[in-house]
């Protein structure tokens, strides 16, 4: 799937077809600039996703770094003033969306039971989930802002 096709997807499975732009920022390291460098319109939303890709070791780095990282992205969104920050696991990839739930929720314990695929590590998964903040075995986290 195309970056952009997977894109529309993404926010059309977190925003919802409101017909609001929406733009979407992908943010590799804990280093890398965590929200564009230009501002939103009004009504135009966005979201930064943090992908989970490559070996068990790369996915569990990226997941070790996932507080800081979160914590970057919403101090980032404050000073853009954006509204109703969410955090959202987003199933199996970021560059082909099945399903997205928000993060540490009834959601979240609703698709870990019945949507997500059963592991032998489960308590593992979850224990990491609780301390880190996210699954490893995610596709990726996708977290989303509105401009006023």
């Amino acid at each position: 799937m195309g970056s952009a096709v997977a894109h529309e997807t993404l926010a059309a499975m977190l925003v919802g077809p409101s017909g609001r732009p929406c733009r979407v920022w992908t943010c590799r390291s804990v280093f890398a600039p965590v929200v564009p460098p230009d501002a939103l319109a009004p009504g135009e939303c966005l979201i930064v996703t943090v992908p989970f890709e490559g070996s068990r070791l790369a996915r569990a780095w990226s997941c070790l770094l996932l507080p800081a990282l979160l914590r970057r992205v919403h101090l980032a969104m404050a000073r853009l003033q954006l509204e109703d920050v969410t955090a959202y696991g987003v199933e199996p990839q970021l560059s082909n969306p099945v399903f997205a739930f928000e993060l540490r929720s009834a959601a979240s314990a609703y698709a870990e039971a019945c949507l997500r695929p059963r592991s032998n590590v489960a308590v593992a998964r979850r224990l990491i989930s609780q301390v880190w903040g996210a699954d490893p075995l995610l596709g990726g986290v996708a977290i989303v802002g509105h401009a006023s």
